[in-house]
């Protein structure tokens, strides 16, 4: 736990990270209401209401369309906000080996020291731009459907 508290002070601007969960909490209900959606389009279609199917089919189009509009803020939230953290480690990882003696630097090749750092950014930012919101994005949904 401390060292999560520790990487999440990296991080910028926690209103970024805010504002994607509120657009999770917002997909989540549109996960439920595509379902709802369908729903409808298949009573629709199986009385063969015409006026309700047309009904349900403009509400199915405008609600995919603004889920696509809404993930795509989604991404761009998430994107910005893992890629400032991620530039504010890479500094702070470089001056640390910067800092390093140079007996600590020659005992290992610097090649294991790249390919670790890269490792370790690389899930970190794996991290941050979906792990963390799934644990909101799922459940939620979930709760939701109930």
């Amino acid at each position: 736990m401390r060292t999560l508290k520790r990487l999440l002070s990296f991080l910028p601007s926690k209103g970024l990270l805010v504002m994607a969960l509120a657009i999770t909490v917002i997909l989540s209900t549109g996960n439920i209401i595509v379902a709802h959606t369908l729903r409808g389009l298949l009573d629709a279609a199986i009385d063969r209401d015409l006026a309700s199917l047309g009904y349900w089919l403009h509400i199915g189009i405008g609600v995919s369309l603004a889920g696509i509009a809404i993930r795509f803020l989604r991404t761009r939230l998430l994107g910005r906000y893992t890629e400032q953290g991620m530039a504010k480690l890479r500094e702070e990882a470089s001056l640390r080996v910067s800092l390093m003696r140079m007996s600590e630097l020659q005992g290992k090749h610097t090649g294991d020291y790249v390919s670790r750092f890269t490792n370790d950014l690389n899930q970190l930012s794996t991290f941050f731009s979906e792990t963390l919101i799934n644990v909101f994005f799922k459940p939620l949904t979930a709760i939701l459907a109930l």
